[in-house]
Formats: structure tokens, C-alpha cells, sequence
């Protein structure tokens, strides 16, 4: 690309020495100083902005190119879209810092570029073009050389008279360097030779703008990626929290179940024993399970307490040990409430691990039975 006002500044003299002079250079060991000095910021890179008498390049697909960046231009930092070549013109989408773009047109201090599916106006001045674009993809270390034909040499200078290496269509070399006729490239075992830029075609390695479009898009899917993520995330938690709740809950009913069958006795003489019907309460199952007895007690899973009927109007038994006994087996309790008990139709009212003992699941599963109890 040729300028007619005054080209480029972004280190155009370095990147010369560097890359451009005499034969296809090779990239120093001191490239991190070009490097720092390609930042893409507006701090860093300096650029004239008197583009009004840049040469109208709209014919260049039809110029015979050699250079593979001449028809380029890279972004210097995240620049908006332009419909037209106005500050006030629609944004039609934007181009990244370090995203490529194909030159179509300039006009007044504008571009028109095409990059991917966006196409529209950006500030001449917050693009680098030519050499300068290809440095910066140079720089970005991906820039790749595909080979067009089977049986295309590479050669050991940029005379091209020594054959370094013959390559087959398709075959990808990294670009490292180039000049008018070739490009440095350099294969998977680091060996570098000039190939021909004819006989390949050079992708950039940058990135393509993005249409308001795809960016709408993009962000929409983002959400939802993230949404379902965060679903997932709180499904996964909430089956961790379950499978915690479930094995606590296991784990407290079996030391429940081996507490309440640590106070079980077998075959003890009930004779002169009191018979009554016994209920039972609380439990996961009944309300019942986590109130306060009369005597400020919990009803847990394993409580070994029962309750005497109010009727009776026996307070002083609170605290006593009550033996109780049912199909062979005996149950050692302790009276620690008192309820309506249907009236005084009931004797006992008994708690989780009392009917445990005896070997029912729950207080609905214990129902009602008649039981020999003996109050000591």
C-alpha cells in the first residue's frame, strides 16, 4: 500500500531493520523490544493522523499482490463499527484490539474495511496497515503459510538457488519473516527456509471482527451457559446437601435403634405388672418430634421417655424409671411428660426410641398396642 501524505510512525524504522530489509529476515532474540513497542494501546502507539490524501485503494483485489498484508489493516485497540464515515453514523459492530481486517476504501480520515461478516467505517488513525499490520500478526507469533501445490520447494536463502525442503499441498509452515518475493517460514522442528509468496497463502492468525449481531448472540449464549452452569451448580449442591441430610439421618437412626436396644431386656417375670394401652409420638414422621417435655426434655429421634396422662395428676413421677414390656421384650424409659392422652384412655405415650425398641419404624407404624408396665 503506498501513502501519499505522511505514513505511518509505529516504529516503522525498527520494524524495518527487522523485518523488511535486504533478504527475508529472521526474528532476533531482541524482538520482545519491537514487542513493547507494538503495544496496542494509544499510549504506546503513535500514529499520524493527516490521512486525507491517502490513495484511494478501492481496485486492489485487482492489483498483482505480493505482499500478503498490503490489503490490511490491524486494529490498535477495541474500535467501534461505523455504517458510514461519520462519528454519528449507526454502529454496526467492532472490531478488537489485534482484529484483521481487509482495506476496501479510504475516505477523509476513514477506512472501509471488511473483517468477517462486518463490514463499515473505523478512524484511519486507530488502525496500522501494510508492514505494520503484518508485524503486528508477526508479532502474534500465528502467522501460518499454507502450501497451494504438491512438490513446492523452499530454499536455504531468499536467492532461491539451494532446495532446503520440497513440501505437499496443504502442508503448514509458520510464518516468521517476509520481503517483496517470499516468506520465511519455519516447519514443526524449528528449521526455517524462503518459500515463494505465490505458492502458499498466508492466514494472518488474527481474529475477525464481529457484527453487532454476533456479538448480541455470543452474549445471549454466555448467559445461558452460564445460567445452566449455575443450575447445575445449585442441583449439584442441593443433591450433595440431600445425600448429607439422608446419610445424618441414617446415621442417627441406627445409633437411635442401637441405643434403644442397649435398655431392652428379654424374658423378665410381668407378674403384678399394670396393663394399658400405649400410644406413641414424635419422630421424623410427627409433628411431635423436637417439642420440650414437662420436664424440659428433648424429643429426639432416640429419646427413651414417655409421657403419663395429666389425669392422673402424678407430677411427682416425673424423672422415675418406668419398665415397660411387649412381646417379649422389656424396655427401660423414663417418665418425662405429660399429655391429655386421650382423656386417660391411655397409659403411656411413647417416645421415638421406646417404640424403636420394640421394633417399630414410627409412631403411626407403633399405633396403639396394650402393653405390662411397672413404675419404680
Amino acid at each position: 500500500m503506498k501513502f501519499k501524505g505522511k505514513k505511518l510512525a509505529i516504529v516503522s524504522a525498527m520494524i524495518g531493520s527487522i523485518f523488511f530489509t535486504g533478504a527475508v529476515p529472521v526474528i532476533a532474540d531482541g524482538i520482545e523490544s519491537v514487542e513493547s513497542r507494538l503495544q496496542v494501546a494509544d499510549s504506546v502507539v503513535e500514529i499520524d493522523t493527516n490521512y486525507s490524501e491517502m490513495e484511494d485503494i478501492t481496485d486492489v483485489s485487482e492489483k498483482t499482490q505480493k505482499d500478503s498484508f498490503e490489503d490490511k489493516a490491524v486494529a490498535i485497540s477495541d474500535l467501534d463499527v461505523k455504517k458510514s464515515a461519520s462519528d454519528d453514523a449507526e454502529v454496526t459492530g467492532k472490531l478488537a484490539a489485534k482484529n484483521i481486517a481487509k482495506v476496501v476504501s479510504s475516505e477523509k480520515g476513514w477506512t472501509e474495511i471488511e473483517s468477517g461478516e462486518l463490514k463499515g467505517f473505523v478512524k484511519s488513525e486507530s488502525l496500522c496497515f501494510g508492514d505494520e499490520a503484518e508485524a503486528v500478526a508477526l508479532l502474534n507469533g500465528k502467522v501460518q503459510a499454507t502450501v497451494k501445490n504438491d512438490d513446492t520447494n523452499s530454499y536455504k536463502d531468499s536467492s532461491a538457488k539451494e532446495v532446503a525442503d520440497t513440501h505437499a499441498k496443504g502442508d503448514k509452515l509458520k510464518v516468521v519473516g517476509s520481503d517483496e518475493d517470499h516468506v520465511l517460514v519455519e516447519d514443526e522442528d524449528k528449521n526455517r527456509s524462503y518459500i515463494k509468496h505465490s505458492d502458499v497463502d498466508i492466514h494472518s492468525g488474527l481474529n475477525n471482527g464481529k457484527t453487532k449481531a454476533q456479538i448480541e448472540e455470543e452474549a445471549r449464549k454466555k448467559a445461558e451457559e452460564e445460567a445452566k452452569k449455575k443450575a447445575e451448580e445449585e442441583a449439584r449442591k442441593k443433591a450433595e446437601e440431600e445425600a448429607k441430610k439422608k446419610a445424618e439421618e441414617e446415621f442417627a437412626a441406627k445409633a437411635a435403634q442401637e441405643a434403644a436396644e442397649s435398655q431392652v431386656s428379654y424374658g423378665v417375670d410381668t407378674s403384678g405388672w399394670s396393663s394399658g394401652v400405649a400410644s406413641a409420638y414424635g419422630g421424623a414422621t410427627d409433628p411431635g418430634c423436637g417439642s420440650i417435655t414437662a420436664n424440659g426434655s428433648y424429643v429426639s429421634e432416640s429419646s427413651m421417655g414417655v409421657a403419663i396422662p395429666l389425669s392422673w395428676g402424678r407430677n411427682d413421677l416425673l424423672g422415675h424409671t418406668v419398665l415397660i414390656s411387649y412381646g417379649g421384650k422389656t424396655v427401660t424409659a423414663v417418665i418425662n411428660d405429660l399429655g391429655n392422652m386421650g382423656g386417660g384412655s391411655r397409659a403411656l405415650d411413647l417416645q421415638p426410641g421406646v417404640f424403636r425398641a420394640f421394633g417399630a419404624d414410627s409412631c403411626n407404624g407403633w399405633g396403639l398396642r396394650e402393653v405390662q408396665y411397672k413404675i419404680l
